[in-house]
């Protein structure tokens, strides 16, 4: 014969029935946890996404950067030569909107570029590059 347990409305206490009182906890367990997956998930995706922006960001200012100076050097190059059409053609190549700066004394030519970048609320951010080449005899002489 089988002795089925039946849990009387007078007594509902976990002192009478103590593995009632353990299904209790794993059941309300599972009810606060329920979702939370679901929101880890979540904010663990709009964390990447932004870290991914980010990076994407900063990659973008470390290119704008050896833009500045691979076009600060090309110039600088150019002028030292003594050739001007050749430094027009190098100034092309200068990221929009950016500023070049030239200076020529005492046969030394110094080139500066700047630019500024904007990423929504971000920035402004100023890079810059620089370069500075001795004139070559030939360009001192042909210079009024």
């Amino acid at each position: 014969m089988r002795v089925i347990r039946t849990i009387p409305s007078r007594c509902s206490h976990d002192r009478c029935f103590p593995d009632l009182s353990i299904r209790r906890a794993r059941s309300a367990r599972r009810g606060a946890e329920r979702g939370m997956v679901t929101v880890e998930l979540a904010v663990s995706i709009l964390s990447a996404a932004l870290m991914a922006s980010c990076l994407c960001w900063v990659i973008g200012v470390v290119g704008a950067q050896m833009r500045c100076q691979d076009s600060a050097v090309a110039i600088a190059r150019q002028l030292a030569r003594g050739d001007e059409a050749a430094a027009e053609r190098a100034r092309a190549s200068v990221p929009p909107g950016s500023e070049v700066l030239t200076d020529v004394d005492d046969g030394v030519v110094r080139v500066s570029v700047t630019d500024e970048l904007r990423w929504g609320r971000l920035g402004p951010v100023r890079v810059s590059g620089r370069a500075t080449v001795t004139e070559e005899p030939h360009a001192r002489e042909q210079r009024p």
